[in-house]
């Protein structure tokens, strides 16, 4: 069975920021794991590209709005290559499959009697294409922008919320897992429970840049109900149906959870069209306490200038393991850097270069087994035995997307794999056997560091492609281990897999 692993829709009011790389990272490794899981699973990104906002930005830049989104949308398109992420489908909202796809979606709500015109009023924030009621706000103003918002008084076609929300409260709260992690599932079944929405204001009148509902060019399809149907069009350009939404992995930021936990959810029961079967929510990467964001031009780093100091790999690796998913972080550059030293180039890449290099000097490059060495040490039985059972462990912690504790699982084996490597030191074996010794340690070693390659590959792709190059394995379509695999190996010129990095900066 395949799997879908969708990103935000990235609004396209400004450029990408590292809050995008931050959940595109994610959603990466997700689909990789998935891919080694089950051999066919599918990365979804692109842009959301009509709004009151955008037409407003884009008017601001003297330019017209199809230059302004396709301008923007092709900035993210090309950081992600840069970053060496490789989506199987790139959905842009404005293009005519997605267009038709959400004129069918209204024509069924239409039917079903789930939407009606009258008229909405509300305190709007044009930023967030948000209402939010006086307690969301803080001194006046949407929380997330800082914004002051607006009353907004209009005709608008209207979605009978309040008629679905038991169906989505009912089935959040019998599937434990459904939204991750926890702490934002019990925020959802809050808001569920606390609610006294009865409509949703889906159409505005005020603008012109979006798609218009059928039968009344007046008004256009509110961006997000747009947006949320966006995952629907890419899963059925990759040859999928509205039944694949069922094997689909959401991630998301923090500040869009009401919009994927309730407003979405809602949709669907309405089109009796499956759920997704996870939700994902990270927090927030800050810079000195702020959100890094488009509207706070002080908190902005460029992806593409902190990968150049860190490696696209070093940057994906720090960025995951320095912060539980669920939590904030605040970002520093010095912290990056040192994370990454300590984790990739002292830990991983100088085990490999040890252990490479005494193999191509002490043993022609070549690692077979002795035909007289029948058993292991205990020692070796129980780092294999270590690694064994940590393969369950780092499945569960990928699959509810703990990618921290991915990261944290398997850099302690690799410690213990250090320490291995140090107390029976194959350079200078002292037993009786001196060959057989040598031969043993570097063996358990090359087939733990292969199956590391393995397993660390949907984090550290990049490293781990070079590890098994190194390794002399030849490169194949990789599946998830279910053991180490004792192998022989023929080793290439050993080389750093990774360098550490020199940073002189201070932030």
């Amino acid at each position: 069975m395949e799997k879908y692993v969708t990103t935000p829709i990235f609004y396209a009011s400004g450029n990408p920021h590292l809050g995008h790389v931050y959940s595109v990272f994610i959603a990466d490794a997700l689909k990789r794991y998935w891919q080694l899981k089950v051999g066919r699973a599918f990365l979804i990104t692109g842009t959301d590209e009509y709004g009151q906002k955008i037409e407003r930005t884009a008017k601001d830049s003297g330019i017209s709005v199809k230059q302004f989104v396709n301008q923007k949308s092709h900035c993210f398109a090309e950081l992600w290559k840069k970053l060496k992420v490789s989506p199987d489908y790139f959905v842009r909202t404005t293009d005519d499959n997605h267009k038709h796809n959400v004129i069918d979606v209204w024509s069924l709500l239409t039917r079903s009697g789930d939407i009606s015109l009258g008229d909405y009023t509300g305190l709007y924030c044009v930023e967030c294409e948000q209402f939010y009621s006086e307690h969301q706000l803080v001194d006046g103003c949407c929380s997330i922008h800082e914004t002051p918002v607006i009353q907004y008084s209009k005709p608008s076609y209207l979605f009978n919320l309040s008629k679905h929300l038991q169906s989505v409260l009912s089935y959040i709260e019998a599937n434990e897992d459904f939204i991750q992690p926890e702490n934002y599932r019990r925020e959802v079944i809050r808001f569920l429970k606390e609610s006294d929405q009865e409509n949703l204001s889906i159409s505005r009148t005020d603008f012109q840049w979006g798609i218009s509902v059928p039968g009344n060019n007046e008004h256009v399809v509110y961006v997000w109900v747009d947006a949320l149907f966006s995952y629907l069009t890419a899963i059925q350009a990759l040859g999928g149906a509205k039944q694949n939404l069922a094997n689909t992995i959401q991630v998301i930021g923090k500040d869009i959870l009401l919009f994927h936990g309730v407003y979405w959810l809602a949709l669907l029961s309405a089109l009796k069209f499956p759920f997704p079967e996870k939700i994902i929510v990270h927090g927030w990467w800050t810079l000195r306490g702020k959100k890094i964001s488009k509207s706070n031009p002080s908190s902005l780093i460029q992806p593409i200038d902190l990968a150049g100091i860190t490696t696209i790999d070093g940057l994906k690796y720090s960025l995951l393991v320095k912060k539980p998913l669920g939590r904030d972080g605040d970002l520093t550059t010095k912290t990056l850097v040192e994370t990454i030293n300590s984790g990739l180039a002292n830990s991983l890449g100088n085990l490999v270069k040890r252990c490479t290099t005494l193999i191509s000097k002490n043993h022609q490059g070549l690692l077979k087994t002795p035909d007289k060495l029948t058993t292991y040490s205990e020692q070796s039985i129980a780092l294999i035995a270590e690694t064994d059972s940590l393969l369950s462990r780092l499945e569960k912690a990928y699959q509810e997307a703990q990618l921290h504790e991915v990261c944290f699982l398997v850099d302690a084996l690799i410690s213990s794999a250090n320490t291995y490597f140090h107390e029976r030191a194959p350079w200078n074996p002292k037993d009786s056997n001196p060959l057989d010794h040598a031969v043993e340690t570097l063996q358990i070693i090359c087939s733990l560091l292969h199956t590391i390659s393995i397993v660390y590959s949907p984090i550290i792709p990049n490293i781990c492609f070079d590890i098994r190059r190194q390794l002399g394995i030849e490169e194949r379509e990789l599946v998830w281990p279910g053991r180490v695999e004792i192998l022989e190996f023929v080793i290439n010129k050993p080389e750093s897999v990774f360098q550490r990095i020199v940073y002189e900066g201070t932030k």
